[in-house]
C-alpha cells in the first residue's frame, strides 16, 4: 500500500512563512526606495537608475553564489543571510536617521539588498525540493510560486502607508525585526541536508 505525505508538514509549513515574510519585506522595500529617491530628487531618471542598479546581482550573482550554495548546507546559507540582512536594515535606518537622505547611500543600500536577496532566492530553491516529498514537489511549487504576486498586491500600499506615517528609518527597522523573525522560523526546519 502505497502512502502519501503530507504537504503541509512543520518544514514546508516553517519554510512557507518565511517566504512570505521575506516577499512582503521585499515588495515593500523596493516601492518605498524608489518613492523615497523621487520624492528627495524629483528625478524619474535617478529612480530608474536605483533599480536598474538594484538588478545587476540577479544576473550576475547566481553565475558565482549558486555553486558556493550547492557545496554547503542550503539552510544554514539562507538563516546567516537573513541575520545579515536584518543587521543591514538595521544599519540603513540608523544611518537614515542620523544624516537624512543619501542617493549613494540609498544606492549602497539597494545594491546590497538586492544581493542578499539573490542568495536568499538562491539558498531558498536549494532547501525547498528537499523538505518535500518528491509527489507533493508541483502542489507545492504552485503554492510557492503565488506568494509574491500576492504580497505585491497586497503589501505596495501598505508599504506606501507606512513611509507616509513613520518615514523610511522605521520601515528598514521593522524589515530588520522581519529578517530576525524569518531566521528565526527557517532555523527551525529540521531536515537533512545532501
Amino acid at each position: 500500500m502505497f502512502m502519501h505525505s503530507k504537504l503541509w508538514n512543520k518544514n514546508f509549513t516553517l519554510a512557507f512563512v518565511g517566504m512570505v515574510i521575506s516577499a512582503a519585506a521585499g515588495v515593500g522595500l523596493n516601492i518605498a526606495l524608489s518613492v523615497v529617491v523621487f520624492e528627495q530628487t524629483q528625478s524619474t531618471t535617478l529612480a530608474a537608475v536605483l533599480g536598474a542598479l538594484s538588478m545587476i546581482p540577479h544576473f550576475v550573482l547566481p553565475l558565482v553564489v549558486g555553486p558556493v550554495i550547492d557545496r554547503r548546507n542550503p539552510l544554514k546559507v539562507l538563516v546567516r543571510n537573513e541575520v545579515v540582512l536584518a543587521l543591514l536594515f538595521f544599519a540603513a535606518a540608523a544611518l537614515i536617521y542620523a544624516y537624512g537622505f543619501s542617493y549613494i547611500l540609498f544606492m549602497l543600500f539597494s545594491i546590497a539588498i538586492s544581493a542578499f536577496g539573490v542568495v536568499s532566492n538562491l539558498a531558498s530553491a536549494s532547501v525547498l525540493p528537499q523538505i518535500m516529498a518528491r509527489e507533493n514537489y508541483v502542489r507545492g511549487n504552485a503554492i510557492l510560486n503565488v506568494i509574491y504576486p500576492l504580497c505585491s498586491v497586497a503589501v505596495a500600499p501598505l508599504a506606501m502607508k507606512l513611509f507616509d506615517h513613520y518615514g523610511m528609518p522605521l520601515i528598514l527597522a521593522s524589515y530588520g525585526i522581519a529578517s530576525l523573525v524569518d531566521a528565526a522560523l527557517e532555523s527551525r526546519i529540521a531536515a537533512k541536508f545532501e
